[in-house]
């Protein structure tokens, strides 16, 4: 997951000449609800896989000084087929030119 400066939560607190460097707090207050929200998500996502064993998070900051996290989930039950989890992450560049230009502003380090 990575923080996006664009958030309307973190704009709408930018005063007149700000950028969201200059409002550090805000911006990780922003990411880490939403970090939470994804994983409370993640924990009810497939629940035909068994309870949850364990998930664990990593928060980073790039370059630019924007928060991301690397998140790791293991269910009590190998239920999860290659093909479930294709369906919801995915590493490749999307072929919608306008959608790679996202990608490459906003998901690359």
């Amino acid at each position: 997951m990575t923080c996006n400066a664009n958030w309307p939560e973190i704009k709408s607190q930018l005063r007149p000449g700000q950028t969201y460097t200059d409002i550090p707090i805000v911006v990780v207050r922003v990411f880490k609800r939403k970090l939470a929200l994804l994983r409370k998500i993640l924990k009810e996502m497939f629940t035909n896989c068994g309870p949850l064993q364990y998930m664990i998070h990593c928060v980073e900051f790039q370059k630019r000084g924007l928060p991301h996290a690397h998140i790791l989930v293991k269910y009590a039950s190998d239920c999860i087929l290659p093909e479930d989890i294709d369906a919801v992450v995915s590493a490749e560049m999307p072929k919608n030119e306008d959608d790679a230009r996202l990608v490459r502003r906003f998901m690359m380090h």
